[in-house]
């Protein structure tokens, strides 16, 4: 999965905690040598009630001179809300993913009934990478993903050095 940074003047994410509680947070980081900085903050949030089944997410995204933030929300049953509302914060600040949300392209061919060659690994890969990606209701995998593709399009804009851990 791939980052493009489409708005630049972004701010418009919320701190819920005060009204809401928090249920997970995912931060991108680069560590060089002794430094270390956060390039990315997604916090989850729901309501406080027994009833509560909406999921609020904020995103931070900051480093490479770029200081932008988005929020979202996902509700209802019956798929990863967690991960629709990151999608629906990052499209909000402006962020555009591409490539695919599960990984690299499968080695085998179902439908050959053959392992793809690497010419053909690549070919698959460049052509996804060109396709949106919409993680949206994808799960767990899928938000990692997108944090740190949004983190390595932020350390290649910026010509920062370092390793980037999803925390």
């Amino acid at each position: 999965m791939k980052a493009a940074f489409t708005k630049n003047d972004v701010s418009n994410a919320i701190n819920y905690s005060g009204n809401k509680e928090t249920v997970n947070q995912l931060r991108a980081i680069i560590v060089n040598g002794k430094d270390c900085r956060e390039l990315v903050d997604a916090r989850f949030y729901m309501g406080r009630s027994s009833s509560a089944s909406s999921v609020y997410c904020s995103v931070w995204i900051c480093g490479a001179d770029k200081h932008i933030s988005g929020r979202g929300t996902a509700s209802g049953y019956g798929y990863h809300k967690q991960s629709a509302a990151l999608a629906s914060a990052f499209s909000s600040a402006g962020v555009e993913f591409y490539g695919s949300a599960y990984g690299e392209p499968r080695r085998w061919d179902h439908n050959l009934g053959r392992e793809k060659t690497p010419a053909e690994l690549k070919a698959e890969k460049r052509k996804a990478n060109k396709t949106r990606c919409n993680f949206d209701g994808a799960g767990d995998s899928a938000m990692r993903a997108a944090v740190k593709a949004a983190a390595v399009e932020l350390k290649r804009i910026g010509k920062i050095k370092g390793r980037i851990f999803i925390v």
